[in-house]
């Protein structure tokens, strides 16, 4: 059985995630990682910025329209993340529970993969993906 981890706080755990057996998904821009916290610049040779930001757009604030597309994007999309090793167990990932479980305070879930999987084929969106 192949095993994901998800980090939290213990009291997400404790008052959200084991009385109603649940996982909460959060938008891009809400979430504490490294990487969301980062501004990202969204591009791309067919994206009509001049079109989608008609007031503000000039090839002087072509990189500033990225990045507010890549904000706006972040404000949309939720996303649930998890850790998978096949080094090690994911709850000795230290940087995790520094990161995630407010500083070592939190619980560290152990989930089947398996599982999971069949209980949620009802998701209209849904898809594991490994991020680096």
């Amino acid at each position: 059985m192949p095993k994901i981890y998800h980090y939290t706080k213990l009291t997400t755990a404790i008052e959200f995630i084991l009385p109603s057996m649940t996982l909460r998904t959060n938008f891009l821009n809400k979430m504490n990682g490294p990487k969301e916290n980062q501004e990202w610049a969204f591009g791309g040779v067919n994206i009509d910025y001049k079109g989608m930001y008609p007031d503000t757009y000039s090839s002087e604030t072509h990189i500033n329209n990225q990045k507010k597309l890549g904000e706006e994007i972040k404000s949309k999309i939720q996303a649930l993340c998890f850790v998978h090793s096949d080094q090690y167990k994911g709850f000795e990932n230290e940087m995790m529970w520094t990161q995630y479980s407010k500083n070592h305070k939190g619980i560290c879930l152990e989930i089947d993969t398996d599982l999971f999987t069949v209980e949620n084929k009802h998701l209209k969106f849904f898809k594991f993906e490994n991020m680096i």
